[in-house]
């Protein structure tokens, strides 16, 4: 069975009470949790809620909206895989995908089914925070916008809703997918190169061998209904970037 335990109230790194902590939930897949990432993400001001031993049990999902979720599991099981999915079709804010899993294939996997951002469990300190923070700041900065619609013919996106709309039917889409799909809607008519969207959207260095923005944008296509053999709403512009459309009929 799992566990629920739920902190008082949280402080900021200088001990101080935060204003506004940031809650987040920790699903862990292990007997014993992450204490050392969970510890790094209490100091930081954030109210951790964790959520223990779920994998042999009914997977609890959100019934209370946190501002992002953290499952540490064993991506090589498939209940973990599972766990990922369904808690993805419950909770659309940012989710992060935590495991020792070096094997790159299953990170690829983790950001297919929904996750998105992975970090290693032995990530340090700094990496852990400066991902979590970023994830954060894209998803509050989205709800401060207007919610006046960023138009591209029968494609809307709202940045106040955080919602998509294409010929008036709402396309479900996570929090990063989100994040690049407005970005690219509002340069829509001109080319994206890849370092931009690492840098501006994910936060994160261009790395040549990286393929993670190229997931996403595959996994934006098949949401959308885009044709890979002749996208209209997408377009892969070889050694440039990605192109969006600026009139999607």
């Amino acid at each position: 069975m799992f566990g629920v335990k739920i902190p008082g109230p949280s402080t900021g790194e200088r001990g101080f009470p935060a204003a506004v902590a940031k809650k987040i939930f920790f699903y862990s897949g292990w007997k014993k949790p992450n204490l050392p990432v969970i510890g790094y993400l209490r100091e930081g001001g954030y109210c951790v809620e964790q959520i223990v031993g779920w994998r042999d049990a009914a997977i609890p999902l959100p019934n209370r909206e946190p501002d992002l979720v953290i499952l540490d599991f064993d991506l090589t099981q498939p209940e973990s895989l599972t766990a990922l999915i369904k808690i993805r079709e419950a909770f659309q804010g940012p989710l992060v995908a935590l495991s020792d899993c070096l094997d790159d294939i299953y990170h690829i996997l983790a950001l297919d089914l929904g996750a998105d951002d992975f970090l290693g469990g032995q990530a340090n300190r700094a990496l852990i925070t400066a991902r979590i923070k970023a994830l954060l700041r894209r998803d509050r900065s989205g709800r401060r916008d207007t919610a006046s619609g960023v138009m591209l013919g029968n494609l809307v996106i709202y940045p106040g809703r955080r919602e998509v709309t294409i010929d008036g039917r709402f396309i479900s889409l996570t929090s990063v997918e989100f994040d690049l799909l407005l970005y690219l809607g509002q340069k829509a008519g001109t080319v994206v190169s890849r370092c931009d969207l690492y840098r501006t959207v994910l936060n994160r260095e261009f790395d040549v061998g990286n393929r993670t923005v190229d997931m996403y944008m595959a996994r934006l296509r098949k949401k959308l209904g885009d044709d890979r053999g002749g996208p209209r709403v997408l377009k892969t512009v070889r050694g440039a970037g990605y192109l969006m459309s600026a009139h999607v009929s």
